[in-house]
């Protein structure tokens, strides 16, 4: 009975952090970042991949996207494509950026089983699935595993990101809207999965352990984040420390997911 009031409790706090901070203007909310005040697990967000282009970054931030306006995911329908990182007949290609970038919005690309030392960067709206469990090591890459990029209707499901030496984020979702990250794990980043002015996102079933921080939002709204584990993510603590986060950000949900 205590553990369900403790869960009830946070889940409470995630709603009232949220709420207030999406009130606050842009540059305040900045400062308060920088000072590292003002949210209850995360306090700063991760490293910015570019500057946003041509976007309202006050709406984003302030959570002015209703939940009754969101765009509805689509479901890539076009093409299939195969990537194996040892070849072989029927496949593709042996890199997972490769195909990404000569596919088309609304393919798909399997992705057999073995290890991808790359990091993968989608522009456009893409499936991307693994099978049994490809591994993506972005090791020596500093920013991210998988990046989806100002891109909507994207899904990404079956992965295992886990670079051999720290990476900022496993899946970085940057002004992206209405996307779905799905059975993936994510572990040895500064962040395991981070969504940053983005709306309307499905984080369903995955699991990230060993981040400094599990899984973050900042700056958006709509997220829905459900049937994750999330354990161990701490690092060495600290301000930036936590299993899951919503910072500056409002009517996003959080629900049957395991944190311990």
């Amino acid at each position: 009975m205590k553990k369900e009031i403790l869960v009830i409790g946070i889940l409470v706090l995630f709603a009232l952090t949220g709420t207030a901070f999406a009130k606050t203007v842009h540059s305040e909310a900045n400062d308060l970042i920088h000072s590292g005040t003002g949210s209850w697990m995360m306090c700063r967000e991760p490293l910015s991949v570019e500057e946003p282009a041509n976007m309202d970054s006050a709406n984003v931030t302030m959570g002015i996207v209703s939940m009754n306006d969101r765009d509805e995911i689509s479901y890539a329908s076009g093409k299939t494509w195969y990537v194996d990182d040892d070849g072989g007949p029927g496949i593709d290609f042996t890199k997972i950026q490769d195909a990404v970038n000569a596919a088309s919005a609304g393919d798909t690309i399997i992705v057999k089983n073995g290890t991808y030392n790359e990091q993968v960067k989608l522009d456009k709206q893409l499936t991307i699935e693994g099978e049994n469990r490809p591994l993506i090591n972005a090791a020596g890459k500093p920013l991210y595993g998988i990046l989806i990029d100002h891109t909507s209707g994207c899904v990404i499901r079956g992965f295992e990101v886990k670079p051999s030496t720290e990476v900022e984020v496993g899946i970085y979702l940057y002004y992206s809207h209405s996307n779905q990250i799905i059975d993936n794990i994510a572990s040895n980043h500064r962040y395991g999965i981070a969504v940053v002015y983005s709306n309307d996102n499905i984080v369903n079933a995955n699991v990230v352990y060993d981040n400094l921080g599990g899984i973050g939002v900042w700056y958006s709204t709509g997220t829905n984040i459900s049937d994750n584990i999330a354990y161990d993510n701490y690092g060495s603590g600290g301000e930036d420390s936590g299993n899951i986060g919503i910072n500056w950000a409002n009517n996003n949900v959080i629900r049957h997911s395991l944190i311990f």
